[in-house]
């Protein structure tokens, strides 16, 4: 969900953390025409979106599963705390065909 705009080296720290990061991947791989399945995971569960308002990821999961239909796999939140989101990537995995029985 946030990237950094480059990667780390020995004498940098990765760049800037650039909002839905994840989203603007999934959009230069539609514009490249790169297909493969992919799962987000993120620790948030609320993000600033344009114009000051806040978004929960539910909304977010919607409306990227519209616009990345085919490729979005799903959009997952992780949480230490519990094992749910492991049962859905599990889930998710064996129904893109990425995870054997």
């Amino acid at each position: 969900m946030s990237l950094p705009t480059f990667d780390a080296g020995d004498r940098e720290n990765g760049g800037r953390p650039q909002g839905f990061g994840g989203a603007e991947i999934l959009r230069f791989m539609r514009m490249a025409e790169i297909s493969c399945p992919v799962v987000i995971i993120t620790g948030y569960e609320g993000f600033a979106h344009e114009g000051g308002t806040t978004v929960d990821l539910e909304q977010l999961r919607q409306e990227w599963m519209l616009e990345f239909e085919g490729t979005l796999g799903s959009v997952l939140h992780y949480n230490s705390t519990y094992d749910e989101w492991k049962t859905t990537l599990s889930a998710t995995l064996l129904e893109l065909g990425l995870l054997d029985n």
